[in-house]
Order: structure tokens, then sequence, then C-alpha cells
């Protein structure tokens, strides 16, 4: 019997721990540091994706803005380099023409005809080649519209 009136005193004394309002005032503190703390840690992650993505974007921006220079710095070397090339096809077709001017019933004449047929092939795709070269390589103004656009300083181009 002595039981029943120390468990109602019992219950009695939680319910009255429940009903105080500093309990609940230190479990809403709890609760909104408990916030604070996750948001922060959120907060910090989205930082730290943002300036990673901008550390991406920006070295992307770099290797184009390089890029787009590199092909303003080679392009001429390359075209020089396939100017030379059909120079060497056309000195080939004047030989070849020079030599069945002067014999043409000689029995090399068909293999010089093909010689001067595949020398022109050649010619005329460096010809196409040099073009799409040049059509397709931007120039040093380009590169400079290029890298304000990027958010980046132009480079010297000649250098």
């Amino acid at each position: 019997m002595n039981e029943a009136p120390e468990a109602h005193r019992k219950i009695g004394a939680v319910r009255r721990f429940l009903d105080n309002w500093r309990f609940w005032a230190f479990l809403w503190g709890i609760a909104i540091v408990g916030c604070i703390v996750a948001l922060y840690f959120i907060s910090r992650d989205l930082a730290e994706e943002q300036a990673s993505r901008a550390a991406e974007q920006k070295s992307s921006a770099v290797q184009q803005r390089a890029e787009c220079y590199d092909a303003v710095r080679t392009a001429p070397d390359l075209l020089s380099l396939l100017e030379t090339m059909a120079e060497d096809r056309t000195d080939r077709i004047r030989s070849n023409l020079d030599a069945l001017r002067l014999d043409p019933d000689s029995p090399l004449a068909d293999v010089r005809r093909e010689s001067i047929r595949r020398a022109r092939e050649a010619l005329a795709g460096i010809r196409r080649f040099q073009e799409r070269i040049a059509a397709n390589t931007p120039t040093a103004e380009e590169c400079n519209e290029l890298s304000v656009r990027l958010g980046l300083q132009p480079l010297d181009a000649s250098s």
C-alpha cells in the first residue's frame, strides 16, 4: 500500500519537472544550438564546393586562353611548313613536266604522268588543309576577346 503513494510522488515529481519552464527552455536552447551547428557545417561544405567549382572554372578558362594563344603562335609555323611542302610538290610537277617535254616517248613517261597526277592531288590536299587551318586559327584579337569574356587578362600573343 505504501508503494502507491511513493509511485504517485515520483510521477508528481516528474510532472512538476516537465511542467517547469526552465526544462523546456533548456531543451529549446539545445535544439537551437544543434541547428546552428548543423547549418554551419552545411554552409561550410557548400562554400568549399563553390570554391572548388570556381577554381575548376578558372583553370578551365586559363587553359582555354592558353590554347587560343598557342594556336595563334603555332599556326604561322604550320602554315609555312605546309607552304614548303606545296613548293616541293610544285617543283616535282615542274621537273616531271620538263622531262616529259624533253622526251615524251620515254619509257618513264607513264610513270612521270602518274607522278604529276599524284603531286597535283597532294598539292590540292595541302591547299585545302592550309585553308582550313587559316579559317580555324583565331587571331590575337579574338584571343584577347576570349580572355575578356572569360574574365582574364589578355596576353601578348607575340611572345
